[in-house]
Protein backbone atom coordinates (compact mmCIF):
# COMPACT_ATOMS: atom_id res chain seq x y z
CA UNK A 1 0.00 0.00 0.00
CA UNK A 2 1.22 3.48 -0.86
CA UNK A 3 1.24 6.11 1.86
CA UNK A 4 1.81 9.78 1.13
CA UNK A 5 4.89 11.20 2.86
CA UNK A 6 6.42 14.47 1.64
CA UNK A 7 9.85 13.43 2.96
CA UNK A 8 10.12 10.00 1.35
CA UNK A 9 10.83 8.43 -2.03
CA UNK A 10 10.27 4.81 -3.15
CA UNK A 11 12.92 3.41 -5.51
CA UNK A 12 12.97 0.42 -7.88
CA UNK A 13 15.82 -0.87 -10.07
CA UNK A 14 15.94 -3.33 -12.94
CA UNK A 15 17.00 -4.18 -16.45
CA UNK A 16 14.20 -3.63 -18.93
CA UNK A 17 13.84 -3.09 -22.65
CA UNK A 18 11.92 0.01 -23.74
CA UNK A 19 9.01 -2.28 -24.70
CA UNK A 20 8.98 -3.97 -21.27
CA UNK A 21 9.07 -0.56 -19.58
CA UNK A 22 6.17 0.69 -21.71
CA UNK A 23 4.07 -2.40 -20.98
CA UNK A 24 4.81 -2.34 -17.26
CA UNK A 25 4.59 1.36 -16.39
CA UNK A 26 3.46 3.44 -19.36
CA UNK A 27 0.41 1.37 -20.24
CA UNK A 28 -2.56 2.80 -18.38
CA UNK A 29 -6.06 1.47 -17.90
CA UNK A 30 -8.20 4.33 -16.69
CA UNK A 31 -10.99 2.55 -14.83
CA UNK A 32 -12.29 2.47 -11.30
CA UNK A 33 -12.56 -1.32 -11.51
CA UNK A 34 -8.97 -2.15 -12.44
CA UNK A 35 -5.51 -0.96 -11.37
CA UNK A 36 -3.79 1.71 -13.45
CA UNK A 37 -1.13 -0.67 -14.85
CA UNK A 38 0.96 -3.74 -13.91
CA UNK A 39 3.25 -1.54 -11.79
CA UNK A 40 0.25 -0.49 -9.67
CA UNK A 41 -0.80 -4.14 -9.39
CA UNK A 42 2.63 -5.06 -8.01
CA UNK A 43 2.30 -2.24 -5.45
CA UNK A 44 -1.10 -3.66 -4.42
CA UNK A 45 -2.68 -0.34 -5.29
CA UNK A 46 -5.08 0.89 -7.95
CA UNK A 47 -3.58 4.30 -8.61
CA UNK A 48 -0.56 6.50 -8.00
CA UNK A 49 0.11 10.10 -8.99
CA UNK A 50 2.03 9.86 -12.27
CA UNK A 51 3.23 13.44 -11.84
CA UNK A 52 5.34 12.26 -8.88
CA UNK A 53 6.88 9.37 -10.83
CA UNK A 54 10.37 9.90 -12.17
CA UNK A 55 12.83 7.53 -13.75
CA UNK A 56 15.69 6.83 -16.08
CA UNK A 57 15.96 4.15 -18.77
CA UNK A 58 19.25 3.74 -20.63
CA UNK A 59 20.26 1.16 -23.27
CA UNK A 60 22.81 -0.75 -21.17
CA UNK A 61 23.34 -1.29 -17.42
CA UNK A 62 25.37 1.44 -15.71
CA UNK A 63 26.33 2.18 -12.11
CA UNK A 64 23.52 2.94 -9.70
CA UNK A 65 24.91 6.43 -9.03
CA UNK A 66 25.02 7.30 -12.74
CA UNK A 67 21.52 5.94 -13.25
CA UNK A 68 20.13 8.02 -10.37
CA UNK A 69 21.98 11.24 -11.26
CA UNK A 70 19.30 12.83 -13.52
CA UNK A 71 16.41 12.14 -11.11
CA UNK A 72 14.75 14.91 -9.11
CA UNK A 73 16.35 15.48 -5.69
CA UNK A 74 18.62 12.44 -6.22
CA UNK A 75 21.53 13.90 -4.22
CA UNK A 76 19.41 13.47 -1.08
CA UNK A 77 18.89 9.71 -1.57
CA UNK A 78 21.57 8.49 -4.02
CA UNK A 79 24.01 7.16 -1.41
CA UNK A 80 21.31 5.36 0.58
CA UNK A 81 19.89 3.74 -2.57
CA UNK A 82 23.37 2.66 -3.69
CA UNK A 83 24.07 1.07 -0.28
CA UNK A 84 20.72 -0.74 -0.24
CA UNK A 85 21.19 -1.96 -3.82
CA UNK A 86 24.66 -3.31 -2.96
CA UNK A 87 23.14 -5.24 -0.04
CA UNK A 88 20.69 -6.75 -2.52
CA UNK A 89 23.56 -7.70 -4.85
CA UNK A 90 22.66 -5.08 -7.46
CA UNK A 91 25.77 -3.39 -8.85
CA UNK A 92 24.29 -1.91 -12.03
CA UNK A 93 20.99 -1.54 -13.86
CA UNK A 94 19.55 0.15 -16.92
CA UNK A 95 16.30 1.32 -15.32
CA UNK A 96 15.40 3.22 -12.17
CA UNK A 97 11.92 4.32 -11.13
CA UNK A 98 11.28 6.63 -8.20
CA UNK A 99 7.95 7.71 -6.74
CA UNK A 100 8.42 10.98 -4.91
CA UNK A 101 6.57 11.92 -1.72
CA UNK A 102 5.41 8.34 -1.02
CA UNK A 103 6.34 5.28 0.99
CA UNK A 104 5.46 1.77 -0.07
CA UNK A 105 4.38 -0.58 2.71
CA UNK A 106 4.37 -4.11 1.34
CA UNK A 107 5.29 -7.42 2.96
CA UNK A 108 7.05 -8.79 -0.10
CA UNK A 109 7.59 -7.31 -3.52
CA UNK A 110 6.41 -9.79 -6.21
CA UNK A 111 9.20 -11.99 -7.55
CA UNK A 112 7.53 -11.85 -10.98
CA UNK A 113 8.00 -8.07 -11.24
CA UNK A 114 10.54 -6.84 -13.79
CA UNK A 115 11.80 -4.34 -11.18
CA UNK A 116 13.30 -4.88 -7.74
CA UNK A 117 11.93 -2.71 -4.95
CA UNK A 118 15.00 -1.25 -3.27
CA UNK A 119 13.14 0.58 -0.52
CA UNK A 120 11.84 3.84 0.89
CA UNK A 121 14.39 6.60 1.38
CA UNK A 122 14.53 10.05 2.93
CA UNK A 123 13.75 12.79 0.42
CA UNK A 124 15.26 16.18 1.11
CA UNK A 125 13.62 19.02 -0.80
CA UNK A 126 16.58 21.23 -1.50
CA UNK A 127 17.99 23.35 -4.27
CA UNK A 128 19.69 20.99 -6.66
CA UNK A 129 23.19 21.75 -7.86
CA UNK A 130 24.41 19.80 -10.85
CA UNK A 131 28.00 19.57 -11.93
Amino acid sequence: MLVENDNSVCVWLGNLTPHEFAEYIDREEISRATPLNPFAVDMHDYFYDRELLTGNLVPDPISIEALLHPLAFSPSYCHAVHAAAEQMGIQSANCVVALLRHELHIEQWPATSPLDFVGNFELAHCEEKRS
